[in-house]
């Protein structure tokens, strides 16, 4: 039982770290399956809203930039 326990916690200690890897490839905005009613399942969604945060962030910065540049060029 408790080593089913370690493999399942190991499991997603992977997903979270493989997720973590691929945003700072590809981006914020990643999101990573969340299930079951524990701490790691609390952590899993913890990333997944900081995640969505950088995402937002990331996007009003891209946008306010593409909006100082447009003024530059017409003011």
């Amino acid at each position: 039982m408790l080593n089913l326990f370690g493999n399942y916690l190991s499991k997603q200690l992977q997903q979270l770290k493989v997720a973590s890897q691929d945003i700072s490839k590809s981006g914020p905005g990643l999101q990573i399956p969340v299930s079951g009613d524990n701490e790691i399942s609390e952590l899993a969604s913890a990333f997944n809203e900081m995640s969505s945060t950088l995402a937002r962030n990331h996007d009003q910065l891209s946008q306010n930039k593409e909006e100082e540049e447009k003024d530059e060029c017409f003011g």
